[in-house]
This record gives structure tokens, sequence and C-alpha cells, in this order.
């Protein structure tokens, strides 16, 4: 019953942006449908760790929602902003300065290179085909490539400035235009090939989606439910044919194996929730971090000793973990952990207010500062059913630094003028 409403939910979104014609990529819609999305996924219980939420979950998830939804209208209703109605839209591109836009996207990556070498010498050959993949990709990795973990985290950037240059409608210097869809395709590869994490490469491949949006075409809500069926249709399927085979069959166990990662990658992040809130030993729940945990980690040398001597987890959450080898959680046992109840009711409607405020000065201001800054906010807003990723304190200082230097510099007065 509750996978049926939540996925019922979240085709509403897809149905309501399509019929009336509404940008897909709203704060609140990408909100309701990538939460209620995935918890209709975990809800399917194909894993037996997936059990029925405690009340206290129910609480926590439904507040962060409700919160979060009532920032997103607090903006539109205070506020009242219209979209711009200007006959060129992109008038404030007429007069950007792409060159030196791509000098600096170029610069950056060039950074990557850095922690590639080490990784590359570590692994002893391509790091994707080595056998230490896995340390790569561990805890390990800090470790490996130290404070040049930072040019990995800030690729998605990259992509999105070279990704930003290759569409006519801004940049009419085809040439260009070439050379960033070329650098786009190279560091994906390159990702893939030095540091195959989901994390870069999902953030890198949605941030491209979400320039296409404003760039070239509205993403079809339509192209999106079909996907959404082909994918949920499979998950029922495969369940139905679990049934069907009993469960110590060859077909089954060949079956597990198609179903089985996808479906946990996804409801983990609902049962160690669960699993967080609703300790098994009374009084065993993480001790309040108050939002510092993630300020203090990267402090050289000091960092990890002071999450020690508190007794807070790293970004691997290792004592809320149901099942080893799955780590990840929904964003709102971070808001939880820091402030409890309070923060769930007012952290979710913060972020609400701070990206729904964004979203209205992009859609009346097509600027390239609004566009970069807002992509990877809703990115943050869509992936926070498995990672808090604003508590990246670090990583996120440098994004916003290096967007307001990079446009800062490309940008010139009539650009400005052009799109007011």
């Amino acid at each position: 019953m509750v996978s049926g409403i939540a996925l019922t939910i979240a085709f509403l979104c897809l149905f309501e942006a399509s019929i009336f014609k509404k940008d897909f990529f709203s704060p609140a819609r990408v909100y309701i449908f990538t939460q209620s999305l995935t918890l209709g996924v975990a809800y399917l219980k194909l894993n037996p760790a997936m059990t029925d939420f405690h009340i206290l979950t129910w609480a926590v998830f439904l507040g962060g929602m409700l919160s979060f939804v009532m920032g997103c209208y607090a903006v539109k209703l205070i506020f009242n902003i219209k979209p711009s109605v200007s006959n060129n839209k992109f008038a404030y591109f007429e007069n950007y300065r792409w060159n030196r836009h791509i000098f600096f996207a170029f610069i950056m990556f060039l950074t990557f290179l850095l922690p590639a070498k080490k990784i590359f010498d570590y692994a002893g050959g391509i790091p994707v085909l080595s056998p230490k993949i896995s340390e790569i990709l561990s805890d390990k990795f800090s470790s490996i490539v130290g404070h040049f973990s930072y040019p990995i985290a800030l690729i998605p950037l990259t992509v999105a400035l070279f990704g930003a240059a290759s569409f006519s409608s801004v940049n009419s210097n085809r040439y260009l235009r070439y050379f960033s869809r070329f650098m786009v395709v190279l560091q994906i590869v390159a990702l893939i090939l030095f540091y195959p994490g989901r994390g870069p490469i999902f953030i890198s491949i949605a941030s491209l989606v979400v320039i296409w949006n404003y760039f070239k075409k509205k993403i079809s809500a339509k192209i999106l439910l079909l996907g959404i069926i082909v994918l949920i249709g499979a998950f029922i399927a495969v369940a139905q044919v679990r049934d069907q085979y009993g469960s110590n069959s060859i077909q089954n166990l060949a079956l597990d194996n198609i179903i089985q990662l996808p479906y946990t990658y996804i409801a983990n992040n609902y049962w160690n929730l669960d699993y967080a809130l609703n300790p098994q030993v009374p009084f065993a729940r993480h001790p309040p971090t108050y939002g510092l945990d993630h300020f203090v980690a990267p402090i050289p040398f000091f960092g990890r000793s002071i999450r020690e001597a508190f007794g807070w987890d790293d970004m691997f959450n290792k004592s809320i973990v149901k099942l080893r080898g799955v780590n990840t959680v929904n964003y709102l046992w971070d808001v939880y952990k820091d402030f409890g109840g309070i923060g769930v009711a007012f952290i979710p409607f913060f972020w609400g207010v701070l990206i729904t405020w964004l979203y209205m000065r992009l859609k009346i201001n097509l600027q390239m500062r609004f566009l970069l800054l807002y992509s990877f906010a809703i990115i943050m807003v869509g992936f926070w059913w498995f990672t808090i990723w604003y508590k990246m304190s670090f990583m996120l200082g440098f994004l916003i630094l290096a967007i307001f230097v990079i446009t800062e510099l490309c940008q010139t007065k009539k650009s400005i003028k052009d799109a007011l």
C-alpha cells in the first residue's frame, strides 16, 4: 500500500508538469518526486532488511517534506515574482566572454590530472582495471590522494562549464562548441577510468540534463515518465517472478543478481534511516553533531581526532549501517542528528526558501552564475534521498567560490544589462 501511494505521488508530479506545461525542475516538484519515487521502490520490500517504518521515521520523513515544500511556497507568496517575458531570454550571453569561460574550465580540468596521477601510481595502471579499485573507492581514498581530492569533487563543475559552452543557443562560436563537447566526453571518460565513483559521475550527467533543460529544450515529462514506468515495471515484474520460482531455484538466484544491486542501492537509504532513528539498543542513538561534524572533518591533523573524541561518524555512517557494505542514508538522518525534531522542522524549510529564491532569480534573469548555482542546488535536492551533500562544506565552498569568480571574470557590464 505504501509503495503504491508513494509511486502514485511520483507519477502525479510528472503528470502535472506535463499537462500544465510546468518546469519539472522546480524545487518542490523535484523534492516530492525523488523522495516519493525512491520510497515507493524501497517499500517493494525486495530485501528482508527493508521493514515497515516506525512512527518516528514517518514523522521525520513527512515532516521534512512538508517543511521543504512550505519553504518553497513561502518565497512565492512573499515575493510574487513573475518570470521574464523578454523576447530574447539568451540576451545575456551575446556579450559573454566564452573564450575566458573555456580557458578557466580547461585550467580546472588540468588540476584533475594531479589526483589522477596519484591514483594511477597507486593502482599500478588504469585504476578501473586494477584489483585495487575497491580500495580507491573506499575510505582509504583520502590517504591516497591527500588534499588533491578537491579537483575530483569539482569535476562536475568543469563538466557543467564545458557543457554550457556546447549549446548554439548561447555560444555562436562553433569551434569553441566542438571543443567543449569533446571535453565533456573526455572528462566523463576520465572519471570512469580513474575514479568510477557514482557520485561525481551522476552529478556530472545530471548537471548536463539541467543545463539542457534551460539552454536547449525542456526535458519532456513524458520521456521521464516512460523511463520510470519501464524501471518500476522491471522491479515489479521481477518481484512477481521471484514468487513464482520460489526462493531456492537457480532461476531465482539469477534474477536476484539482476535486481538486488540497484534495489539495494535505493532501499538501503530508507532502512538505514529507520535503523538510525530507532536503534535496537536503548539510548544508543548517534550523539548530536549540531552541524559541526563535516566542518571539523577536513581540518588537517586534528579533524579526525575531534570527530573520534565526540564519537561522530564520518561520511561512511558506520554506526547506523543495518547491512554491511551499504552505508548511504537519506539526508534527513543528518538533519535529525544535528538538531533533532527542531532541525527537521526548520532546516528543510531554510533550503526550500533559499533554493526557490535562486530558482525564481534564474527564471527572471537567465545568467550563467544563476544557472550553475541552481543546477547544483537542484541536483543536491534530487540526490537527498541518499546523501546530505550540503554538509561537504569545503567542497561546497570551493564550488560556490569557483562559480562566482569564473562568472565575474567572464560576464560584461553589457551582458548583465542585456539580461535585465
